[in-house]
């Protein structure tokens, strides 16, 4: 069995997708069993917008579909999870992750054994990115302006502190909120300088995506004139 340094590793799994990322987890990537917690994610076709709303939980303005949304849920819940925890440090993954690596923790441990001391978040995988805007920290870390995607973070408990202060109302997308507070100098960025995980997306079936990261050369490099369906 593998030894990550790390507390805890949180994954967001929706039931379909269940049964394969235990298998990849457990069997391929070996993760430690003891460490990894998996906590019921908000599912799209469950949610009541209405409700959302009346509640100042979603902005009525928002620009989301049901299943960003659902995913900003879950990972606000397991942000606040990690937050009320006696762990200092935790790995957040999602549940796509590609059979691309098995030797995975070995990189996962060099980047963890060489932290920015002040670090609060930490992007083993990006999509899109000021790649231009990268600072070399180490031989593993770039000091990072934008990263977006919440596929695989590190993140400190100072970084959940920051992270949950105003996540509410919804407005945005869960990885463009924490860009804007990168952006705004909010909070510590760093990302690796090559991607740990890689998306499992296909044209059908669970793991049926609109995105298309999986033909492209990543991360993908944006320039700062790109918007979003909220300005940062």
């Amino acid at each position: 069995m593998v030894d990550i340094n790390i507390d805890k590793i949180y994954c967001i799994a929706i039931p379909e997708r269940k049964k394969y990322i235990t298998n990849l987890l457990f069997n391929y990537f070996r993760f430690p069993e003891s460490k990894i917690i998996f906590l019921d994610p908000f599912l799209k076709n469950k949610l009541n917008l209405d409700f959302l709303i009346n509640n100042n939980i979603l902005d009525p303005n928002h620009c989301l579909n049901k299943g960003e949304i659902a995913c900003y849920l879950s990972h606000y819940n397991v942000l606040n999870h990690f937050y009320n925890s006696n762990s200092t440090m935790a790995l957040i993954l999602e549940d796509d992750l590609q059979k691309k690596d098995k030797n995975v923790y070995l990189k996962l441990n060099n980047i963890l054994n060489n932290l920015p001391p002040s670090f609060d978040i930490i992007h083993i995988s990006r999509y899109y990115s000021y790649c231009k805007d990268d600072i070399p920290y180490n031989s593993f870390l770039n000091k990072s302006f934008l990263s977006l995607s919440t596929q695989s973070l590190i993140i400190s408990k100072k970084g959940s502190k920051k992270i949950l202060k105003n996540i509410l109302p919804i407005k945005i997308p869960i990885d463009h909120y924490i860009a804007k507070l990168c952006i705004k100098k909010k909070l510590n960025c760093y990302s690796s300088k090559k991607n740990l995980f890689f998306q499992k997306r296909t044209n059908n079936g669970p793991f049926k995506s609109r995105l298309n990261h999986y033909d492209k050369v990543l991360p993908v490099c944006l320039n700062r004139k790109r918007k979003s369906c909220k300005k940062y």
